[in-house]
């Protein structure tokens, strides 16, 4: 792939124009937005909309490139919505990533031999910790309580 700062300033705009993707990317997109022409600028730059090439490779490259620009129909909106564009197919692969992430994971627990029988193992140590619940008593000094289950008993242990 070739950089963009190796390519001609018109080719670069014909390949924004067209949205290229190997031109278009988040990045570049997103940096090309925050140099576009002001409206002040445009009018400036206005003079050089109808000049033959002669004249305009007297300009330095980067306004050549706004000059270019400028003759796209509404480029801020046009760069807006590629922008939605890039993001939303980017956002979009992650996801569709992650379900099939997820969708497989499930399928092999399914397929799971002695996943059942693994979850039917009792643990001591897991039922202590099930019947547990920590939370913020109502004391004066809001000291944190614990209140366990012990053969169907409520047993408070104070910090």
């Amino acid at each position: 792939m070739k950089l963009v700062g190796d390519l001609p300033p018109e080719t670069i705009a014909r390949k924004v124009e067209n949205f290229d993707p190997q031109v278009c990317s988040h990045t570049f997109l997103k940096e090309l937005k925050g140099v576009l022409p002001s409206p002040e600028q445009v009018g400036k730059l206005n003079v050089y909309r109808n000049s033959d090439p002669a004249e305009l490779a007297e300009l330095h490259p980067s306004d050549r490139l706004m000059v270019q620009l400028i003759k796209i129909k509404r480029p801020l909106q046009r760069i807006e919505g590629m922008l939605y564009r890039v993001s939303f197919d980017e956002a979009w692969a992650a996801l569709d990533e992650d379900a099939r992430k997820l969708s497989d994971a499930g399928h092999d627990l399914l397929d799971a031999k002695y996943f059942k029988e693994m979850l039917s193992v009792r643990r001591p140590w897991l039922d202590f910790w099930v019947l547990t619940d920590v939370y913020l008593a109502d004391s004066p000094h809001r000291k944190l309580h614990e209140r366990h289950w012990y053969k169907g008993r409520r047993v408070w242990f104070p910090h």
